[in-house]
């Protein structure tokens, strides 16, 4: 059941240019959803709407089945975790988590009880006392979220929260953000840029460009199935092919292009996708191999290699072809050397239609 809705949400800063233009987007309770997308693309405006920080152009905001569009922020019981955490320098840990309570003209009892609950969920326990200067950024990050979850909110937000952690730190804490969304069953709408993090900790992603949602899905959906030239760029797919035909048949869609090459993709029966004009796939899934021409095989391209990077792993080639310029990556212990001839085998159950 969906908890939130967005319909038709419009918003802008100025007079002249939208961010949001007529965004639709709907959250079902206790899932996690992030907001993925280039910088530019409305990932925080959407926030700041839902929370409340900014008035929609027109559109509505539906909560529980009530219109919260007009609803001021301070009666929205929705928990916010800032990119910058914005700790109060001046109060101990047990000060900050407490405050959003004191606000609310709770108890002492009730604080104190909320604040240990809290505080030993986020793994804090003995942390009372000090104050942000003293934490790490790790600890500081939790602060602020024990902060955002001591209230009981209706709805946790949380604006780029990992993005001041450093990689390690990034990884751990992606992790302990799930476990306790898990564990408390709190619908979030979760805001990044990072793919990896994106992936790992959602139950759907939404993948905004220009003010839109291009693509709503579940992880695996999203890096696997993308439906737009826009999602496959973002999400790794290198390698965009032109398409003139298309025909399916029993053992995927068969297709070729202006050079009469020919490709079959399996995964598709020719139901999903119609008429497609492009072809996608990602360097990790051609098979680069030494010579040959091949061209009456289906999925084979013959190739000069240009130049070969080493990315510590695996190699990665670019490779001259006649459909265009193809980036492989290979880790093989077999080395191609530049201007060495080539063939790529596109690997059939990889390629995705646009």
């Amino acid at each position: 059941m969906a908890l939130l809705r967005l319909e038709d949400i419009s918003v802008g800063y100025n007079k002249k240019s939208l961010v949001l233009e007529k965004l639709n987007l709907s959250v079902n309770d206790g899932e996690l959803i992030s907001l993925l997308g280039p910088s530019g693309c409305g990932k925080t405006t959407t926030l700041r709407v839902i929370a409340g920080f900014l008035p929609t152009r027109s559109g509505n905001f539906i909560f529980k089945e009530q219109d919260y569009t007009k609803i001021p922020v301070y009666k929205r019981n929705f928990g916010y975790l800032f990119q910058n955490y914005a700790l109060f320098p001046h109060m101990s840990v047990y000060e900050n988590v407490a405050f959003g309570l004191k606000l609310r003209k709770v108890s002492p009892e009730e604080i104190k009880k909320r604040v240990a609950e809290v505080l030993e969920i986020v793994d804090l326990t003995g942390y009372e006392s000090r104050y942000p200067g003293e934490l790490s950024g790790g600890q500081s990050q939790r602060v602020a979220l024990a902060r955002a979850l001591v209230i009981n909110p209706d709805l946790l937000l949380l604006d780029e929260p990992l993005c001041n952690l450093d990689a390690k730190l990034r990884v751990t804490m992606r992790v302990e953000i799930r476990k306790i969304q898990q564990k408390l069953g709190i619908t979030t709408v979760y805001v990044t840029h990072d793919q990896e993090e994106c992936f790992s900790i959602s139950d759907k992603v939404a993948i905004l460009n220009k003010g839109d949602i291009e693509q709503l899905g579940t992880p695996e959906e999203i890096y696997s199935r993308p439906k737009t030239e826009f999602v496959a760029d973002f999400v790794g797919f290198d390698n965009f092919v032109d398409v003139l035909d298309s025909t399916p048949r029993e053992d995927g869609v068969h297709l070729s292009t202006e050079e009469n090459y020919r490709f079959v993709a399996t995964t598709y029966d020719g139901k999903e996708i119609k008429s497609p004009n492009r072809m996608a796939i990602r360097p990790d899934d051609i098979d680069i191999m030494k010579g040959g021409d091949n061209k009456e095989k289906a999925n084979h391209i013959p190739g000069t290699v240009r130049i070969r990077t080493f990315l510590g792993q695996q190699y990665q080639y670019e490779v001259e072809t006649p459909i265009g310029t193809i980036i492989v990556n290979d880790d093989t212990n077999e080395l191609f050397d530049s201007e060495e001839k080539v063939t790529l085998k596109f690997k059939e159950n990889k390629i995705v239609l646009l």
